[in-house]
């Protein structure tokens, strides 16, 4: 991954990008778990905060040890705070295209050398996690879990996967001979296959970079979602006809409305 490896330390980073003018878009959250609004029921309040500040002060929110040199930075929310860097801004309508570390960063880019077989420009729906500075857990389910981890979305509702409630998701102890999970340290990378649930654990400081690129077609994804993290708009529609379906279903009595919605849900299964 060249000189990236060792090198992209905080002290490092702050240095590189002291005098760039960078909007970055943090979750600031007072918990151990950065819930990134998978798990909460809807409704339900975050339990992060969003904000913007720029790319230095974020690395001196995660580190202030190694910046105790500078005038201190108060926290956002409380002492302890967590910080998740979701993106960084530069240039004109940023927001809408997706980010590209030779752009954005083209000062840390020159340490960095893609392993082989890892595609650039970085487009959407495959995604690879190339370990940098610190250390990550990494745990994938594959897609056949999706009843099983009680996902809605892209995420599951499981709070805790080690220390799940299985009294209200009995179900997901049957996904834990099923996981791979990993250690990444300097150096490593993961591949992430298209579809496959992801869980990370980072202990401290770390520092990571997402390559994504495609492996479909692109009509199939909505334009707007730069990374591939939402579901396809071909699911939106058949949900509305399933809806629809259960809606005229619901019009008609006992014992023919379960008879035909098995025969509805025998005819979907022609098509797994």
């Amino acid at each position: 991954m060249g000189a990236c490896v060792g090198r992209w330390t905080a002290e490092y980073l702050h240095e590189r990008t002291t005098d760039k003018v960078l909007a970055a878009g943090v979750h600031v959250c007072p918990y151990r778990t950065v819930d990134l609004a998978g798990h909460r029921l809807p409704n339900s309040k975050k339990n992060f905060h969003f904000c913007e500040m720029t790319f230095v002060d974020f690395i001196r929110r995660c580190n202030p040890d190694k910046f105790q040199h500078l005038q201190p930075l108060p926290p956002v929310v409380e002492e302890g705070e967590r910080l998740y860097l979701r993106s960084v801004a530069a240039g004109q309508d940023a927001a809408k295209r997706a980010s590209h570390i030779h752009e954005t960063f083209p000062e840390l880019a020159e340490d960095l050398t893609l392993p082989a077989g890892i595609v650039y420009p970085p487009a959407r729906y495959h995604s690879s996690v190339l370990r940098v500075t610190g250390s990550k857990v990494v745990t994938l389910w594959p897609p056949v879990e999706d009843q099983n981890l009680y996902t809605q979305g892209s995420s599951s509702r499981v709070e805790s996967i080690s220390n799940p409630d299985l009294a209200l998701h009995p179900r997901f102890f049957e996904t834990w001979q099923s996981r791979l999970e990993g250690e990444l340290k300097p150096g490593d990378a993961v591949y992430i296959p298209p579809l496959w649930f992801h869980h990370v654990r980072m202990p401290s400081f770390s520092v990571a970079v997402n390559v994504f690129w495609c492996g479909s077609s692109p009509d199939l994804y909505n334009p707007k979602d730069l990374y591939g993290n939402k579901d396809l708009p071909v699911l939106d529609q058949a949900l509305a006809l399933a809806a629809r379906a259960g809606a005229s279903l619901s019009k008609i009595p006992q014992p023919f409305r379960s008879f035909y919605a098995r025969r509805l849900m025998r005819a979907l299964d022609e098509y797994n």
